[in-house]
């Protein structure tokens, strides 16, 4: 990201939590409520797939919701986030001592080596818009995981390479995100699409017009369809990335 993360992610803290990490044009909540469940559940099964009793860190934890979900389901997790603002949002709401969140720089993470078990991460690397400073944080998470540790990221992908206007998210081809988490000391042990970004249903949910009952039964309906087709030239998608730590780490190309 050109512009300094700090920030750009405090400015974002000053919106409701879904907002301030998803869509923060989306005034009903309705959207951001829906990519939120996804993005929970599947962090969750994913994480308890591992096995029990695993030391799980929330890279880029924002405002603590996958946090704090994950703490609520007997998931030992620490947060980590580099907005102190987003971080005061988290504590404040989740109110419980044995919660740890902590702040970093950007750039070095403030844990020892081979620590955790698992890392997860939601749209976080998105906004890392250099290759050298991707490559630099990976490299940092896989420092911080224990041997054989596993990472499930969760992150927008395109057809396309896609930079916004502000240049504060890029929206990389799954190529090249495999390329990049090769060469940060991470073998890619398998992907796929959980949601497109301009899915017919996602309209009618930002509107209000479909019952939040239903949304479990379109998230299925997305994923099935992820498995079978592309992205489409004009989306994009969240894509879940699972990566195993390597032995050694590869030098970037």
């Amino acid at each position: 990201m050109e512009k300094n993360q700090k920030e750009f992610w405090d400015a974002l803290g000053k919106n409701d939590p879904d907002a301030a990490v998803i869509d923060p044009y989306d005034k009903k909540g309705h959207k951001n409520q829906y990519i939120v469940d996804i993005r929970n559940r599947v962090i969750c099964e994913q994480v308890k797939s591992i096995g029990k009793d695993n030391l799980v860190l929330d890279f880029g934890c924002g405002s603590g919701l996958t946090t704090e979900y994950l703490f609520l389901r007997n998931v030992k997790v620490v947060g980590l986030d580099i907005s102190f603002r987003l971080l005061s949002k988290a504590i404040s709401r989740i109110n419980n001592k044995k919660l740890a969140v902590l702040q970093y720089d950007g750039a070095h993470v403030p844990i020892k080596e081979h620590v955790f078990d698992s890392i997860v991460t939601y749209v976080v690397l998105n906004h890392l818009t250099s290759k050298e400073q991707l490559v630099s944080i990976l490299r940092e998470l896989n420092r911080v995981l224990k041997d054989n540790g596993t990472v499930f990221a969760i992150e927008q992908t395109r057809r396309k390479v896609k930079i916004n206007k502000d240049k504060s998210k890029k929206q990389l081809t799954i190529e090249e995100f495999n390329e990049i988490f090769r060469a940060s000391g991470f073998s890619v042990i398998r992907k796929r699409i959980l949601r497109y970004g301009h899915f017919p249903f996602i309209y009618l949910i930002r509107l209000g017009l479909i019952k939040k009952s239903w949304y479990k039964h379109i998230a299925s309906l997305e994923s099935q369809i992820g498995k079978i087709y592309k992205i489409p030239l004009f989306d994009y998608a969240d894509t879940l990335f699972v990566l195993k730590k390597q032995n050694k780490m590869k030098s970037a190309s």
